[in-house]
């Protein structure tokens, strides 16, 4: 693959014959393909269903989303809840409040779900009238679930003009009437002169449930809706990486048929978070499920495309190198080449085996590096952003991808002085032929000269005869 060659995301669709969907999500239809977070689901299970308001949050590539589809919701819709996975548009904040609808309404179609009629008004006047019921097809009274995957967008897209971020602030005051019950002011004002209209809601019990899911990184930020929902801070759930044990599951639960358990556990040493090399115990290892997914979906490909029965310790050797490698290249795909540049030059120490960082802020004057384009980057989990320790900085991913950017760099380096010791060579030439042209008119230039003293020294002689 050709790092020019535009990036094209993989549909990560799951069956028997490839139980691992790569960079994208589990769906809740793959719910049984999912593994290795069982613990984490009964977790985030008694959370939404003990609690109106509750979040959700981990490092970039920990899984939130496939969490949250193929862990959360079927074990939701067994507890009497309609869940509904919400990823709203912050560029768009005049509109947050109807891509809800939408949202409620599609949700409600897909799962059968009898949905209560929208008669206008605010989110509390829907959710709080007495009318507002949801039935399954069981004719099952449902509480909603309002699910707001990747809600840190709020703090990036939301608060990029300050008309969306005044749109963004009276969200989360609207969303915070929700959760606890408290009427928008024009509605307590309208009870209030007419208080037979109070008789149209029911505040004796809680008619939705929220759950924030946002990524780590965004803590600091997450602080204001903290001050909104004052025992939110008691109500999170922070998931971690995955423990091997964990990993070996996501692969031998779905993937026996496909791989023995020599090579899974092998295939689980590569991917665990701190390089082999390293003097700790193998079972004491953290996981990156994404990255596992990543290349057990990779080593599968390969696997059918040889038409080979199991994935054998042999074909691990053989495509670990490559599988790695195109990874790198199809996550630069498409991209600035100074992107490329900035990774390999800057994101690996050189003459060692350890990841380097970059200061985001300093990152962002480098040629041909935007936040857009970081962002994309950490999307594609090539990249991941740090913030532990004050000012943002920017690193790999993972260990793993060290060694394929470090070839990547030598091969492109390795490029650059072959073109320009090519260059040096047709630069000395075209100097040669130069320097040949100049001498040989000046030859030219010097017959010339002879052949007019010539002339003109017989022309005299001539005359003079």
């Amino acid at each position: 693959m050709n790092a020019g060659e535009p990036f094209v995301r993989d549909t990560g669709v799951v069956d028997r014959d490839n139980p691992w969907p790569g960079l994208a999500s589990f769906r809740e239809r793959d719910q049984a393909f999912f593994h290795g977070r069982e613990g984490a689901i009964q977790v985030l299970l008694e959370l939404v269903m003990r609690e109106r308001v509750s979040v959700l949050y981990g490092a970039s590539g920990l899984g939130k989303t496939s969490l949250i589809q193929a862990g959360l919701f079927p074990r939701a819709r067994a507890r009497d809840l309609f869940p509904v996975r919400l990823r709203l548009d912050f560029a768009r904040p005049s509109a947050l409040i109807e891509q809800i609808y939408g949202a409620l309404a599609r949700e409600a179609q897909e799962h059968h779900v009898e949905a209560p009629e929208r008669t206008g008004g605010t989110l509390w006047e829907f959710f709080y009238r007495k009318t507002s019921l949801w039935w399954n097809e069981r004719h099952r009274l449902l509480t909603p679930l309002l699910v707001f995957d990747q809600f840190e967008e709020m703090f990036t897209i939301g608060r990029r003009t300050p008309e969306g971020t005044a749109a963004a602030r009276a969200f989360l005051e609207e969303l915070r009437g929700l959760a606890l019950g408290f009427p928008p002011v024009d509605v307590r004002a309208r009870v209030d002169a007419n208080p037979e209209e109070a008789l149209q809601y029911s505040l004796t019990r809680g008619p939705v449930r929220m759950l924030f899911s946002f990524r780590e990184d965004y803590l600091a930020e997450f602080t204001e809706l903290r001050e909104l929902f004052p025992s939110i801070g008691e109500h999170d759930f922070r998931l971690l990486p995955m423990s091997t044990a964990d990993g070996l599951r996501v692969i031998l639960e779905p993937g026996r048929h496909l791989v023995s358990e020599p090579v899974a556990r092998r295939i689980v040493e590569i991917i665990a978070a701190d390089r082999p090399t390293r003097r700790r115990a193998a079972n004491d290892l953290p996981v990156d499920p994404t990255l596992l997914s990543v290349f057990c979906r990779e080593l599968n490909n390969e696997r059918r495309r040889l038409h080979e029965e199991q994935i054998s310790g042999e074909l691990l050797k053989d495509a670990q190198i490559r599988i790695l490698d195109n990874f790198y290249l199809r996550s630069i795909a498409g991209l600035d080449p100074r992107v490329q540049i900035f990774i390999e030059d800057e994101l690996v120490l050189p003459d060692s085996s350890e990841r380097n960082s970059a200061a985001e802020e300093v990152a962002l004057r480098k040629p041909g590096i935007t936040r857009d384009t970081l962002d994309e980057l950490i999307d594609r989990r090539l990249l991941r952003r740090d913030e532990r320790d004050g000012p943002a900085r920017i690193e790999l991913a993972h260990d793993v991808l060290i060694d394929p950017v470090r070839r990547s760099g030598e091969l492109r380096r390795a490029r650059e002085a072959e073109q320009h010791a090519s260059r040096e060579a047709a630069e000395k030439f075209e100097e040669l032929q130069r320097a040949r042209r100049q001498r040989f008119l000046l030859m030219l230039s010097i017959a010339g000269a002879f052949a007019l003293i010539f002339g003109v020294i017989a022309a005299v002689s001539a005359f003079i005869a």
